[in-house]
């Protein structure tokens, strides 16, 4: 299981990665992809053709960073990770966000 910070503006301003592309190459590699909604801590599945969704919401709902847990693991995360780890995370997140 791997969390990650899924920031578009970097891959388009530092690098020579097409957020889209990377979005795709996700999904095709993870069996479980989820954006993590900032405020609640809800974890969104991302289904293989909903690429554009979480571009989407990297854009428009998160000002370009989102958080996403990816697995090959399972699709069921114990109650406890999300509370120990990935809301103290993406409250992290909000102090970057303006």
């Amino acid at each position: 299981m791997v969390v990650l910070e899924f920031n578009s503006w970097c891959q388009l301003g530092f690098g020579t990665v097409v957020p889209n592309d990377f979005i795709n190459w996700i999904l095709q590699n993870f069996a479980y992809v989820y954006r993590v909604e900032k405020g609640t801590g809800n974890m969104i599945r991302v289904g293989n053709g909903d690429g554009w969704q979480l571009l989407h919401s990297n854009l428009v709902l998160d000002a370009c960073v989102s958080a996403i847990v990816i697995s090959n693991f399972t699709d069921k995360l114990p109650a406890q990770f999300r509370d120990d780890v990935l809301l103290p995370y993406v409250s992290t997140l909000k102090q970057f966000v303006t």
